[in-house]
């Protein structure tokens, strides 16, 4: 189950579709500036 839920998890942060930016930023977004894009027009 712990397997399966990583390889869900992979398969979003990997997609520019699901992932602000494109996978390249989830990799290189700070911990506190990731919601930083919750607060701009339009969210």
């Amino acid at each position: 189950m712990v397997k399966r839920a990583w390889e869900i998890f992979g398969d979003i942060a990997r997609s520019d579709k699901y992932v602000y930016g494109g996978a390249a930023t989830a990799l290189t977004t700070n911990f506190g500036d990731a919601p930083n894009v919750l607060f701009t027009s339009p969210p």
